[in-house]
């Protein structure tokens, strides 16, 4: 495991398309950061994890905007997860395949992270675990990223606008309004051992729609 807490810049990408369209100057505070403000290597090239999270708990202070983990990655899409997912999920039968493929991968998106299923009678969890601790906030931000990652993939084996009946947060920080907007069939829980979200099981044996 990677003694620094790192990730895949695709994650960044939803916060700093989200910070330019408000008109948010960047640059600067990547470099204060010590952030790349170009990433010449793609998606795929790895940041550290906590200089990005001060870097956008700054920006977030400097705009005064809420709830903005959903609101820039709302936008994160299937296709934003590595290659060597995709590659094997355009290939799986059922969702069920594709997501014991992305087990066995979650740690390209994040060396830290570790991805497992829980069965139940009607319904399974998708359960993910980052094994850095983390302060409430921080935690906030990692979790977000984790459920968003856990319902594209879903999604792209239902519909666009599926939703969880329940979604687990890590951290103690409820959601707020805007997340009640967008997820209104959702029930949240906080303080959880692990972020997870709740799967019926009949969807498993769904084959890839996008």
């Amino acid at each position: 495991m990677s003694l620094v807490p790192c990730y895949r810049a695709a994650h960044l990408r939803p916060y700093l398309d989200l910070l330019r369209d408000i008109g948010t100057p960047l640059e600067r505070g990547l470099r204060q950061a010590r952030l790349p403000t170009l990433f010449a290597g793609g998606a795929d090239i790895y940041l550290p994890q906590l200089p990005t999270m001060e870097f956008l708990k700054s920006m977030v202070r400097r705009e005064g905007i809420d709830e903005v983990p959903l609101r820039a990655l709302g936008k994160l899409q299937f296709s934003d997860l590595s290659e060597q997912f995709l590659a094997r999920a355009s290939c799986a039968p059922t969702l069920k395949v594709a997501l014991e493929s992305f087990g066995d991968l979650a740690s390209v998106e994040d060396p830290h992270v570790e991805f497992w299923i829980s069965y139940g009678e009607t319904a399974v969890k998708l359960c993910m675990l980052h094994h850095v601790p983390l302060n409430a906030q921080d935690q906030y931000f990692e979790d977000w990223n984790e459920l968003l990652v856990m319902i594209a993939i879903v999604r792209a084996f239902t519909e666009p606008d599926w939703q969880p009946t329940a979604m687990a947060f890590r951290s103690t920080i409820m959601p707020g309004r805007y997340t009640a907007e967008q997820f209104p069939n959702t029930r949240f829980l906080s303080g959880q051992q692990a972020v997870w979200i709740t799967v019926p099981r009949e969807l498993l044996s769904l084959p890839l729609r996008v």
